[in-house]
């Protein structure tokens, strides 16, 4: 299935070429809007199917855990949250194993850690093939300092290795609270802006059908290269042979944790201009308010209003709190938006979601409302 993102300037889509379709589930998920569900439309174009999702304001998962790491917290929720699909997937007569748990076509909303489903008709693997697979993907991502998510993550692998393992294993896991309470007090927590982003917009096919005309997208990573990345004793290749012996020989299994040593930080740290390697440009700012230039001074770089988790903090309301990045890719700049609410234009250009974009001397990059000069 191929996968790629288009955008106007009110709504993000991820759209996916598939031809499978089946009336009664397509017509149950957008007449119902299903609150774990994407919101979508389908349109015929190049002489098959396009499904449209709205993902606006939301990040992709794998991006979006390209950024952070998984603490228990956010482990508890996901598990609670599929969970609950599965549970709307059999309370709306519709196919358990057609609820996609591929990281790169799961939505999070990064404000609340809520995330958000795909249902694709035609996928090869069942349910709970998938769930194993979403772990495994998703164990290189956890905090390797939070001895709860690590202990957490590694009782459901050892779980779902089992040919038929029972999901009501899993939920044994997280005992402090069961899905229905964590999802009835993320959704109270939910502002009316979040709220009405889900409300169906008009001319919403038309849009789609306007500007049809599109780029493949990038395809998902393979996660076994994700496990090359995890850290001694924790690799799924040493947790499959100590799990393969347990179940050999009956004995129970205990996980040793050692937590890493914190380095010290500086709330003020002294940088050298004359010291500092690899300054990659500067973004100097081009309006009319009082936000500031910046120097590229890292591989890469992070544009927000979220105070400690960007390095160049913009003021403007009209900013997402983690916006944009520059990265320094094989000699060379690039610019992508991370799916932001308002936007990044390249020389007057609007850019897609995950569409990377080579950045030359003097480009002019505009977030939301605000513009820089690229040097």
């Amino acid at each position: 299935m191929e996968v790629f993102f288009k955008r106007d300037v009110l709504q993000s889509y991820m759209v996916i070429k598939n031809d499978c379709y089946a009336g009664y589930d397509m017509e149950m998920l957008k007449r119902n809007r299903i609150s774990c569900f994407l919101p979508f439309q389908i349109i015929a174009a190049d002489g098959g199917l396009q499904y449209w999702y709205e993902i606006n304001g939301l990040q992709m998962l794998d991006a979006y855990l390209e950024q952070c790491q998984v603490d228990y917290g956010l482990l508890e929720k996901m598990i609670a949250q599929i969970e609950m699909c599965f549970q709307m997937t059999e309370q709306y007569l519709l196919v358990e194993d057609y609820v996609c748990l591929c990281p790169d076509k799961i939505a999070i909303r990064p404000e609340t850690g809520e995330i958000f489903f795909c249902y694709l008709q035609g996928q090869e693997r069942n349910s709970m093939e998938q769930f194993r697979n979403f772990i495994e993907e998703i164990m290189p991502k956890v905090n390797h300092r939070d001895k709860q998510a690590v202990e957490a993550v590694y009782a459901v692998y050892e779980i779902v290795l089992q040919e038929n393992y029972d999901f009501a294993e899993v939920k044994k896991v997280f005992t402090q609270k069961d899905a229905g309470s964590l999802v009835k007090e993320q959704r109270e927590k939910e502002s009316e802006w979040q709220k009405e982003e889900w409300s169906a917009n008009e001319g919403t096919v038309e849009k789609i059908t306007s500007c049809i005309k599109m780029e493949s997208g990038k395809e998902a990573k393979n996660f076994t290269m994700l496990f090359q990345k995890l850290k001694e004793p924790f690799t799924p290749e040493k947790w499959r042979k100590t799990a393969k012996n347990r179940k050999d020989s009956g004995a129970s299994m205990h996980i040793s944790f050692e937590p890493e040593e914190e380095e010290p930080i500086s709330d003020n740290p002294t940088v050298l201009l004359s010291d500092v390697t690899g300054i990659i440009g500067k973004l100097n700012y081009n309006g009319r308010n009082e936000e500031d230039d910046f120097l590229i001074q890292t591989d890469e770089f992070l544009i927000g209003t979220k105070e400690g988790s960007v390095n160049g903090q913009l003021k403007s309301a009209a900013v997402s709190r983690i916006h944009a990045r520059i990265r320094q890719e094989d000699g060379g700049y690039f610019i992508e938006d991370l799916n932001s609410k308002n936007g990044t234009w390249l020389d007057g250009e609007l850019l897609n979601y995950k569409e990377r974009r080579p950045l030359q001397k003097n480009a002019r990059i505009r977030f939301a409302d605000e513009e820089y000069i690229f040097s």
